[in-house]
């Protein structure tokens, strides 16, 4: 009654404006107000509206309050010619963004379709066979980015040139083999979202050709050659080739930054970041996931930042913050799991896994790891399926379930067979271990004889280069040490070497700026409760008497930690509330 009451106080224009704005069932621009109403008087309308507290700014953005809105419906009487302009008005701005898309602004183009969702379905909704296709791409494109993914495929139904959208969708879905199709149908346009779908689903050499056609065939100095550059780092990442990988990042984001495409270039950082965690220089990799994290934007970006921070989870694992890791699991994994977005799903759900198998619960890891394979099942993803197959495989063994574990690592012997990564078949022979200690504990073999074994194992695999270059395999080392059981951590001060868990020396004899920093560290753990040991205090600890201050003193301070980290004290040196200390659980003597 109250908002009647207004509407019989406001003047033509301001009537005219009110009424016309009820179309709006969101946030909206000043901009399309105006083409809606199509009135030389609209702006004094609107500032009159304004005025009057009937029309609220959000922003650089208009709303009108639902009670203001309804009102103002029930006093516009040319509806239809109204809703036609509102119709024309964002298929055009559609056809303009999506144009944007394929260029430095692609970016700020997705935040505007995102932004006016619910004003382009609307119009799509009431749009003519004309001006659908552009609606509907504009719709698309939200929902690849933002989902839900199914309605990407509810609004092309019936319309022509959509088959990489439809592929996108159907990649995100699981359903890999139908998007192989529709990308192979859309060549050579599709080439470098053909190679990425092959290497998902465990082709790697069709892979290989389809990324090859895609940066010979796309133009140079373009994003469509930043795509295919990243793409041909993918697939090189994939074969375990981490240099040219880290080539082909770098000269992608570099590319990426000259065209000034900001989110192109923090996904690239991401990705070199992939590399050096791959490679074990965790500082590195630590800065390249951090700096990713902080420029992506999480509307136009969530999968990206997903997948940054899954991987920084990875890392700060490594680095023994499992609580850490867990969080940054969750949030990535609560994100894409919303989407929709099923093969990232099930990456983040077994690696979550991984976490809780390296904390202890084994019937919370299981419970990942079945998610996890479920979805890359469907996707048919043969190299992850091999890497969470023989984790669970050793969690299953960890419980002693013989059977179930002999089970899971028959499926990592049949995929296996088209798998190209040393790494992950070294890693899945580490984890069977945990199924030859599970039957000695049954009585089937003698258990002095098998934990031999496994311990010769872990000997030879520290001295394996391949270590170094796989972050899959580090992780089957820690688990295997870690269900040999701790030894104990021992300090010879006279000659300075220092004896680890599993019996091997490190000789710090003439590393007195090593030597000092363990010394302060193993004080600190024996403080009751342990202190974990910031950077400054670190510092002081190696270099007394120095003052190196900011970053170079930063810097010492990493490449020592660096380095015990190299020597094999990874598995005892651990990050804690900000600072580090030897691991609490492994003895200290």
């Amino acid at each position: 009654e109250t908002i009647e009451l207004s509407w019989g106080r406001l003047d033509a224009c301001e009537r005219r404006a009110l009424s016309h704005c009820s179309l709006f069932t969101d946030t909206f621009r000043i901009d399309a107000a105006e083409a809606v109403i199509a009135h030389p008087d609209a702006l004094q309308g609107l500032q009159g509206l304004r005025d009057k507290s009937l029309l609220a700014r959000v922003g650089t953005r208009c709303r009108l309050y639902a009670p203001v809105r309804a009102v103002a419906a029930g006093h516009l009487d040319a509806v239809e010619p109204a809703r036609a302009r509102f119709v024309q008005h964002y298929a055009a701005f559609a056809e303009r963004e999506l144009a944007r898309l394929e260029g430095p602004d692609a970016d700020v183009a997705l935040r505007s379709l995102i932004d006016e969702t619910e004003h382009l379905r609307a119009a799509w909704i009431h749009a003519p066979e004309g001006l659908r296709p552009a609606l509907a791409r504009g719709l698309a494109e939200v929902a690849l980015t933002r989902g839900p993914v199914s309605t990407a495929l509810e609004v092309i139904v019936g319309l022509p040139k959509m088959l990489v959208i439809q592929g996108r969708a159907l990649e995100i879905l699981g359903r890999t083999d139908d998007a192989i199709r529709c990308y192979q149908r859309a060549r050579p346009e599709a080439s470098t979202l053909l190679a990425h779908a092959e290497l998902a689903s465990g082709k790697l050499a069709a892979a290989v050709e389809s990324v090859a056609r895609a940066v010979s065939t796309t133009t140079p100095r373009t994003l469509a050659r930043v795509g295919a550059l990243r793409m041909r780092g993918l697939v090189h990442h994939a074969r375990g080739d981490l240099d040219r990988a880290f080539e082909d990042y770098r000269d992608a984001r570099v590319m990426a930054t000259e065209l000034g495409s900001s989110g192109r270039a923090a996904r690239l950082r991401a990705d070199i970041g992939a590399v050096r965690l791959q490679q074990g220089r965790l500082d590195e990799a630590r800065e390249c996931y951090r700096s990713a994290i902080e420029d992506l934007d999480e509307r136009t970006d969530p999968i990206p930042l997903s997948l940054a921070e899954g991987n920084l989870a990875i890392l700060e694992q490594e680095l023994g913050g499992l609580e850490e890791a867990a969080s940054l699991h969750a949030r990535a994994y609560a994100r894409v799991r919303r989407l929709g977005h099923r093969l990232y799903t099930a990456h983040l759900a077994g690696y979550a896994g991984a976490v809780e198998h390296e904390r202890g619960d084994l019937r919370a890891a299981l419970q990942r790891y079945g998610e996890a394979l479920d979805g890359l099942r469907r996707v048919g993803d043969a190299r992850l399926i091999a890497v969470i197959g023989a984790l669970r495989g050793a969690a299953e063994a960890g419980r002693d379930r013989v059977e179930a574990a002999e089970e899971a690592f028959r499926e990592v012997r049949e995929v296996l067979e088209s798998v190209d990564d040393p790494g992950v078949e070294r890693a899945a022979q580490v984890h069977l271990h945990h199924l030859a200690l599970a039957r000695a504990r049954a009585g089937e073999r003698p258990q002095g004889d098998v934990r031999i074994a496994a311990r010769n194992e872990c000997l030879e695999l520290e001295r394996d280069p391949a270590l170094s270059r796989s972050d899959d395999l580090r992780l089957a080392l820690r688990l295997l040490r870690a269900a040999l059981g701790h030894g104990s951590l021992r300090l010879n001060t006279s000659t300075r070497r220092i004896s680890l868990p599993d019996g091997s020396l490190v000789d710090l004899s003439r590393r007195a700026v090593l030597w000092r920093l363990v010394e302060a560290l193993a004080a600190a753990r024996m403080e009751k409760p342990p202190r974990p040991m910031d950077a400054e205090a670190l510092l002081s600890a190696g270099w007394p008497g120095e003052a190196p201050t900011g970053e170079s003193g930063l810097n010492r301070v990493k490449v020592a930690l660096s380095t015990l980290r190299k020597l094999g004290l990874r598995e005892v040196l651990c990050r804690r509330d900000g600072g580090y200390l030897f691991d609490p659980d492994v003895p200290l003597g």
